[in-house]
């Protein structure tokens, strides 16, 4: 999936999830689901504890790597929460800085050549906690476009 903008406000863009993480969180759920059906009808009852554990885990980093929604309008830069918990905004007016990193410290901006490593981080007022965008996140030269259309230090 990729950046669209919104029917009722055509100033704001969305970015979701890409295609690929969606398809890559799509299929891990589905070995998932059938590594439970497995455990359920073949596993001894001695294991089923350490597994369900084992399972649930999996599960849970799955959704805590999930990309949440941006979307950028004229008011500013928001970040969708999942459920509605844990939304952040920042108006555009109080953005301080925009920087654009590694993901995880000390590895290439490309892992093994194809995998990205970046994230773009964009902070607010002091105290405030920073939206961040991933390379699971869709179309980032759109993003840095808005960005810099808002006015956006950095970059």
């Amino acid at each position: 999936m990729s950046h669209y903008r919104d029917e009722r406000n055509p100033e704001a863009v969305h970015f979701p999830a890409s295609l690929h993480v969606i398809a890559l969180h799509g299929g891990l759920a589905l070995i998932l689901v059938f590594a439970v059906l497995l455990m359920i009808l073949f596993e001894e009852s001695k294991n089923l504890d350490r597994d369900v554990l084992l399972i649930a885990g999996c599960a849970l980093a799955l959704v805590f790597v999930w990309p949440r929604r941006i979307t950028t309008d004229q008011h500013g830069i928001r970040l969708s929460g999942p459920l509605g918990y844990g939304r952040r905004f920042i108006p555009w007016k109080e953005v301080r800085s925009v920087t654009e990193t590694a993901e995880i410290p000390f590895l290439p901006r490309r892992l093994f050549g194809f995998l990205p490593n970046h994230v773009i981080v964009v902070r607010g007022a002091k105290g405030s906690s920073p939206i961040r965008f991933t390379s699971r996140h869709s179309s980032r030269e759109t993003y840095l476009h808005e960005l810099k259309r808002w006015g956006a230090p950095g970059l």
